[in-house]
């Protein structure tokens, strides 16, 4: 049974540390982007199983990667996470493709959720 991957992609600091720790934590690997560029050229290149997505990344932003994703075939769960929630945006987000949008939280419990709701297999194991 091959590791679980997790792309994360978020160019704040305080937040990397965090979701390093929670997946790590998971077992999952991890691949870290700073930008919306990166995170689209490691997702097609390694296929994450789960994709993390801040809403305001630099360059291509979080929706518009996944816009660009979708459109290529990419099929695994995005996420878009947002530090500071709005309807509209949430709206825009789910409209591009993403699988949910939730807002951030520095305690780090958004990530346990997110890899529970999209990672765990049909037996409950993740």
């Amino acid at each position: 049974m091959s590791v679980k991957t997790v792309l994360y992609a978020d160019d704040h600091q305080l937040f990397v540390d965090r979701v390093r720790s929670r997946v790590e934590q998971a077992g999952y690997a991890l691949l870290i982007a700073a930008t919306g560029e990166q995170a689209l050229q490691l997702c097609q290149e390694e296929n994450p199983d789960l994709l993390l997505l801040d809403s305001k990344l630099a360059g291509f932003d979080g929706i518009r990667v996944v816009q660009l994703l979708r459109d290529d075939g990419y099929n695994n769960p995005i996420v878009v996470l947002a530090q500071a929630e709005s309807e509209q945006e949430r709206d825009r987000a789910i409209a591009a493709g993403c699988d949910d949008y939730i807002g951030k939280t520095t305690d780090g419990g958004c990530v346990d959720q997110m890899l529970k709701r999209h990672l765990q297999d049909a037996s409950g194991i993740f």
